[in-house]
């Protein structure tokens, strides 16, 4: 059959070594690759003694056929707490689908969370852990969920939403307790995102926090609480600027630390 579409240079039929029969496959060398390829053509998928065969190019030995990876959607979650752990991540997503490759970059020195993570899953479930999560609390903090930008391409920097105004409020005493801040500007209203940042080798904090608030609640906070004394020290609060803008109160967006994760060929 094989030969006559070219000369036949070798034919071995493996045999099931303890019943000697043999065992269902054949390999078949032929003269060049040319004839190869077209008598793979003219007989794969035809009928020999009843059988419908299927013949196509031998792999090497070792050679395993990959099945195509599914298509994943990469999601990119920021402003995460520093004691949120992977597990943490793929019990809350999981809700909405199966979960993979779950990644929360460190720091190289210290080997310290970074404060933002990727995971994967596949499109449609993505989307609907993205509707669920972004902007919900998350180890107490509000998280960004977003589709992960594609590597080397740059996030353009996030503009202030209108209902939200980001308040720095510095020189706090480092024996001043998150909830005492709470305490304070949750007098002007509802407290959208509090955030305190921490050494993180000292496991102590910075002398600062951060407070989202509606704008026109945040600019009574700003008029109210500058110089206000508490702990013994007069605070110093103003509306925070994104780091690198030249203002007071810097502070980095999720953006840039997502294009940064990226560049670095992190994940």
């Amino acid at each position: 059959i094989f030969s006559t579409h070219g000369r036949v240079q070798k034919i071995f039929v493996p045999k099931n070594k303890a019943t000697g029969q043999n065992k269902g496959i054949a390999f078949v060398t032929m003269e060049s690759e040319e004839v190869r390829d077209a008598t793979i053509a003219a007989l794969n998928e035809t009928q020999i003694d009843g059988r419908t065969v299927y013949v196509d190019k031998a792999k090497p030995r070792g050679e395993v056929t990959k099945k195509p990876k599914e298509e994943e959607t990469k999601l990119y979650i920021g402003n995460i707490s520093y004691e949120t752990t992977a597990e943490d991540l793929e019990t809350a997503f999981s809700e909405y689908g199966d979960v993979s490759n779950v990644y929360l970059p460190t720091d190289r020195i210290s080997g310290n969370p970074r404060g933002f993570a990727f995971l994967a899953m596949n499109p449609s479930e993505a989307e609907k852990a993205i509707e669920a999560f972004d902007g919900t609390q998350l180890g107490g903090r509000n998280i960004e969920v977003k589709v992960s930008l594609p590597r080397g391409q740059k996030a353009p920097r996030r503009q202030n939403k209108k209902d939200e105004t980001k308040v720095y409020v510095g020189n706090l005493s480092f024996d001043t307790e998150e909830e005492t801040i709470r305490e304070l500007f949750q007098e002007y209203g509802p407290i959208i995102d509090l955030y305190v940042p921490f050494d993180l080798n000292t496991e102590r904090p910075r002398g600062f926090a951060f407070i989202t608030l509606e704008p026109d609640m945040a600019q009574r906070a700003i008029e109210e609480c500058d110089s206000y004394e508490l702990d013994g020290r007069m605070l110093r609060v103003n509306e925070a600027q994104p780091r690198g803008s030249g203002g007071g109160g810097g502070y980095s967006d999720d953006a840039g630390a997502e294009a940064e994760a990226e560049s670095t060929n992190e994940w």
